[in-house]
């Protein structure tokens, strides 16, 4: 068992450097443009039989902004989820029709819950935890569950939208304001067509709370303390996160990984987060803002795994609160050999004309400082690849996070 434990414990590091040679190993593709030879494939691959194709779509239009009318539909984005569309130009099938009857329904995607907001939500489960007794305190004496160990988070990953994989692109749309709707279609189109796709682990950006439940992390350490109940994880940078017990929120601006609190209810954790920074969810997926909040419940079964409930609130992105569910498949118990690996980002790919590219050590590239807090991968869309399109002229802070 102990070479296994030992296998375990690179596992982080055998996927940082994985991580860096796909970079490198998909970078040539990056250069690559929608050539006449290659618009010629697009404009005739055909529709799904039974499908009529719209008059427009993503790979055919000159001016996704023009579209809005288009955008729910499924056969918009040649019925393909966005794991699909971010896998085009890497897997040389750019332009092609997805199944259009897969993925998961809107009402699959909503949570079942009437709460409209996540404070009523953490009030509404602690109302019910108080009902019962509790919520219930733990200390030294009587410790929290002994949930501490190593777990892999992808146990769901294939019944997961936040990976993006089984839900039509055109699904998520429906579930997305106006403004959040034209920020996501940018995002797949220019993924899709411009094949200007702008990895956060490729360009060393944070990777934002989202990309914890979906492509940031896939092993977790977990240590529980009667005090908080801390997660760390991470794919090319770190994310660490605290679930403070019986605490409040403090924060006075926005994190990364945001601000969560928590209480037991017998060993039912419940963590509600908040004070986020907007960000991107991951591979061609949407934007959230900084009013994501998100309620989490976990609960452990007989082997040890941890099952979470998570409901997502943003009345500014979202339309309605989102549901999603994850598993936390058990690994090993802290007194095994696995060890989290750190990790340090160490960008080998650079926007180059609007496209990553890898440079080699010495070579003098022109590089602008991005802003964090202003969507730095729509700028570079924007400068390269929308000249001629009418942007629609958008409130003061439309672009803003806030």
């Amino acid at each position: 068992m102990r070479h296994t434990h030992h296998t375990l414990a690179t596992r982080g590091a055998l996927s940082a450097a994985v991580l860096v040679l796909a970079t490198l190993l998909f970078a040539p593709a990056a250069l690559a443009q929608v050539t006449p030879e290659l618009r010629k494939s697009i404009d005739a691959q055909p529709p799904p039989p039974g499908v009529e194709p719209l008059p427009v779509d993503l790979f055919t239009t000159k001016d996704f902004y023009l579209d809005s009318k288009y955008w729910q539909d499924p056969r918009y984005t040649r019925c393909n989820s966005p794991r699909r569309i971010d896998d085009m130009w890497v897997r040389n099938f750019v332009g092609e029709w997805g199944r259009c009857e897969d993925g998961l329904s809107v009402q699959q995607l909503t949570s079942p819950y009437p709460y409209k907001t996540a404070a009523e939500h953490y009030n509404a489960l602690m109302a019910k935890a108080k009902a019962n007794g509790g919520p219930t305190i733990y200390d030294r004496e009587h410790p929290p569950p002994a949930w501490d160990g190593y777990y892999n988070s992808r146990g769901l990953q294939q019944q997961q939208w936040s990976f993006g994989n089984n839900v039509q692109a055109a699904t998520l749309m429906q579930m997305l304001t106006p403004e959040y709707q034209q920020r996501f279609v940018q995002a797949l189109y220019h993924v899709g067509v411009s094949n200007s796709a702008q990895w956060v682990s490729s360009t060393c950006y944070p990777e934002g709370l989202m990309r914890w439940w979906a492509q940031g992390i896939r092993d977790i350490q977990i240590s529980v303390t009667p005090y908080q109940l801390q997660l760390l994880s991470g794919t090319a940078l770190n994310i660490l996160r605290q679930i403070l017990i019986g605490q409040q929120h403090v924060a006075l601006i926005a994190q990364w990984y945001g601000e969560t609190v928590g209480f037991w209810e017998g060993e039912t954790l419940v963590a509600w987060t908040a004070h986020v920074q907007g960000w991107t969810m991951s591979h061609a997926l949407p934007e959230f803002s900084n009013e994501l909040e998100a309620i989490e419940v976990y609960t452990r079964d007989e082997q040890g795994n941890l099952h979470l409930e998570i409901t997502l609130y943003d009345p500014l992105a979202f339309v309605a609160p989102l549901r999603l569910d994850a598993l936390y498949t058990y690994l090993e118990g802290p007194q095994s050999d696995t060890r989290y690996q750190w990790k340090e980002c160490q960008q080998a790919l650079w926007n180059v004309n609007g496209r990553l590219q890898p440079a080699a050590p010495g070579t003098v590239i022109e590089y602008r400082i991005p802003d964090w807090y202003d969507r730095p991968w729509a700028r570079i869309w924007e400068e390269y690849f929308e000249q001629g399109m009418q942007r629609p002229e958008a409130d003061e802070d439309i672009f803003d996070f806030e």
